[in-house]
């Protein structure tokens, strides 16, 4: 299945026909359509352009608790379609995070989970598809081991390949779909043409689908954006292509969602969360759910103000070094927002 015989966005192909219903209703009940959830800061490796690495104020080793958790999927359940588990940090080092999805799951939402697949193994295979996981992505950003390891340090390209394969075998041999598995591609100036390898090679590990996101390359003071992926930039191919953040109809998460840091602060995305500083958080924290109703957070003033003003353009300066940002402020050094 080729981009071009989609016709629609992936991102539209992949919601379950509950998970529409929840983001027809999440207008009606005043509650966002999807809320990214940070399970974990903790992470095995360290990646030279994590901020978690560049940054000494994100090394925050911390899971989110059992019932942290289960009050924001309480508040969550009937009211919001889907949740993403993924932050700072590798979600499979938080303990409870099989509990967590199942927990979710049972209370009707759509689950995705970003993993790096450097701890896979055919128990935790076998654990991610009885939690009834939607979604699983593999964050994968290049084909040779080099460049793979040089993004990913601490990471072997051998091992998470090997473990790509473990996992979906496990999958092929209890004979289901679920969860339906694919890459995560963080795309930059530096792999832009890398592109149609990557979507080969997702296809030829037996992957579902790929997904596309994007990281800004610094160059002295400024920062380089890879230019919007176009249908000639996307090869034919069996599988899935969402160019999500590289599309230019890509619409801005902080319109539509929220994302939930360990300890519960709600900040209005995970682009953002990702790209500043833990330090500068408070600035930009919108609620916090140990004191406030995440209902009561989305409709206040300053969160409709946020959203009513991205969507006609006026951006926040944090939003300079947001990957999803398609305009961001003019006249604005982002590097002071990353440190």
């Amino acid at each position: 299945m080729s981009r071009k015989a989609l016709n629609v966005p992936f991102s539209v192909l992949k919601k379950s026909a509950l998970a529409q219903k929840y983001v027809m209703n999440s207008s009606r009940f005043g509650m966002p359509s999807f809320v990214q959830i940070e399970v974990t800061t903790k992470c095995n490796i360290k990646c030279p352009l994590c901020l978690r690495t560049i940054d000494p104020a994100r090394i925050i080793d911390a899971d989110m608790s059992l019932d942290v958790f289960k009050t924001l999927i309480n508040q969550l359940k009937g009211r919001t379609g889907s949740i993403s588990l993924v932050g700072l940090g590798e979600p499979l080092l938080n303990p409870e995070i099989f509990s967590m999805i199942s927990f979710a799951k049972k209370n009707g939402l759509e689950v995705s989970l970003i993993d790096n697949f450097t701890l896979i193994d055919r128990e935790k295979s076998l654990a991610l598809i009885d939690s009834e996981l939607d979604f699983l992505y593999v964050s994968f950003d290049n084909v040779s081991k080099e460049d793979f390891e040089k993004r990913r340090t601490g990471a072997s390209f051998e091992n998470v390949v090997e473990n790509i394969r473990l996992f979906i075998k496990t999958r092929n041999e209890i004979q289901t779909k679920q969860p339906v598995f694919l890459f995560k591609s963080t795309i930059s100036q530096n792999n832009f043409a890398e592109i149609p390898k990557l979507v080969k090679f997702a296809e030829d590990l037996g992957a579902d689908g790929i997904n596309f996101g994007k990281m800004m390359d610094e160059d002295e003071s400024r920062m380089v954006t890879p230019p919007p992926l176009t249908e000639k930039d996307l090869p034919e191919s069996k599988i899935a292509i969402d160019p999500c953040e590289l599309s230019e109809s890509y619409v801005c998460d902080a319109t539509r969602g929220c994302y939930v840091t360990f300890d519960g602060k709600v900040l209005p995305c995970g682009l953002m969360a990702e790209s500043v500083s833990r330090a500068h958080y408070p600035k930009l924290q919108l609620g916090d759910l140990q004191s406030d109703k995440l209902s009561d957070i989305w409709r206040s003033s300053r969160f409709k103000q946020l959203r009513k003003n991205i969507e006609s353009g006026k951006y926040l300066p944090e939003c300079a070094t947001c990957g999803g940002c398609k305009k961001p402020p003019k006249n604005l050094n982002p590097k002071s927002h990353c440190t």
